[in-house]
């Protein structure tokens, strides 16, 4: 008998880092059993958030700092039981999931600079750069930098 399922995973998820997420089942004798391989994975934001087919949270349209709820379902013979967990988003430009976009965050932003229309595809961006690539278009560029300035807070 299933008594419980635990989802773990990370609590801030940073714009274009997909994100890993695990249920693990504890039974009425105390055993725990990992359940991530047979859960069923959704969120409470269906249009913005989905899982892909290797199991890991993507964002798809990224509104800025929200929450969002992380949920798995695992059917057994005794019924079905379900577990969640609350994550939030980052702020576009917060690349420290410190929910802040501060000079920290600048400092990584510029390593990341290719300026427009390099010929880099998203995918040749190194998978740390991914994050300053804020308006998705293949490169860090002047555009990517107006969207960060916007979304500047300074430290909190």
């Amino acid at each position: 008998d299933v008594v419980e399922l635990t989802v773990a995973g990370p609590d801030v998820i940073l714009p274009h880092t997909p994100a890993s997420f695990t249920a693990q089942v504890r039974l009425r004798d105390g055993s725990l059993v990992d359940a991530t391989a047979c859960a069923v994975w959704s969120t409470n934001w269906p249009r913005i958030a989905h899982f892909d087919d290797q199991g890991r949270l993507v964002i798809t349209d990224w509104h800025g700092r929200a929450r969002l709820t992380v949920t798995a379902s695992v059917t057994g013979l005794n019924g079905s039981i379900e577990g969640s967990k609350p994550v939030t988003l980052a702020p576009l430009g917060d690349f420290d999931a410190d929910l802040d976009v501060d000079l920290l965050d600048f400092v990584r932003f510029q390593d990341c600079f290719t300026g427009p229309a390099s010929g880099q595809l998203a995918s040749a961006l190194p998978a740390h750069c991914l994050p300053a690539d804020l308006d998705d278009d293949g490169d860090v560029d002047l555009a990517d930098f107006a969207l960060f300035v916007l979304n500047f807070t300074g430290p909190h």
